[in-house]
């Protein structure tokens, strides 16, 4: 099988900055040009590898820094996955943004499935060495919206933004899909490129970033498979028990009813704010 390479799942709601800031000094505070300039860098095949493999230490180093912060989401995210893929067939199971694999099952995967998919833009070094006694694991680099290679151009010109095209083939013969953790990543960097890069209102990019969740939501249904999703739909702001602000992770997307939710301490203070906890609602449920 052949999928586009190039999966922009920059890893759990990791701020964007510390991704793009690698080698290039960013594009924050760039004009249009340089936006571009870097952007077309960044999209060179090497610089996407070395790009993704330092977002994933960013993650590992996150968690580490969290301590025991991430422990109950990440059970809860395994939890919900185990207890759903039991009712599924038992031929082909691909999940979408498995990363570190820190929250996926993966034993009870490849107990469960005669061939599990794994998908991200990388494999850590830990996760490949984890998947190698499964002989029915394979490894997938994707771009599941299908708009990385199409967005610099159409940015360049002024013309209208790139319809998302995810990878029709990967999901077809599929028993059981996860969607892990990307409802809200996937707006991330081409709303930042957007944002910064300038000639789009902010009510066109808000538009385009729903449609890019909507589009993933509609690839999801599909599925002829059972549908998992497990997404962060809300980030606050909390001091102890009091949330401060709130802000909407889905650009007004709102998801089917929940089955389980909960709260993920992503940043506990001081490690993204020296007095507030930065904390994400999950919500999780089958399509």
């Amino acid at each position: 099988m052949t999928y586009d390479s190039m999966h922009f799942k920059i890893g759990m709601a990791f701020p964007l900055r510390f991704i793009l800031d690698v080698g290039d000094g960013g594009i924050y505070g760039c004009n249009g040009a340089k936006s571009i300039m870097f952007l077309s860098r960044l999209l060179d095949p090497l610089r996407i590898k070395l790009t993704a493999q330092k977002g994933s230490q960013n993650i590992a180093e996150r968690r580490q820094a969290s301590g025991t912060a991430w422990d109950d989401h990440l059970s809860n995210s395994r939890q919900f996955m185990s207890s759903v893929l039991t009712s599924a067939g038992k031929g082909k199971a691909v999940i979408l943004g498995s990363g570190h694999l820190f929250d996926v099952p993966i034993e009870h995967l490849c107990e469960r499935f005669a061939q599990v998919v794994l998908v991200d833009i990388d494999h850590p070094k830990a996760a490949q060495d984890a998947v190698r006694k499964y002989p029915q694991v394979e490894l997938v680099t994707c771009d599941v919206t299908g708009i990385i290679k199409t967005m610099v151009a159409c940015a360049r010109k002024g013309s209208a933004l790139p319809k998302p095209c995810p990878p029709e083939d990967l999901l077809e013969d599929a028993d059981f899909v996860v969607s892990l953790n990307l409802v809200s990543q996937i707006p991330l960097w081409p709303h930042t490129f957007l944002t910064h890069l300038g000639g789009y209102d902010d009510k066109t990019i808000h538009a385009y970033m729903a449609d890019l969740i909507e589009s993933h939501l509609t690839w999801l249904r599909s599925a002829k498979g059972k549908v998992c999703i497990i997404g962060d739909t809300e980030r606050r702001l909390c001091q102890k028990s009091k949330i401060i602000e709130r802000e909407d992770t889905l650009f007004g997307v709102r998801l089917g009813p929940c089955q389980k939710t909960w709260i993920w301490n992503i940043a506990p203070a001081p490690l993204s704010h020296a007095q507030y906890d930065v904390r994400h609602k999950v919500c999780a449920f089958v399509l």
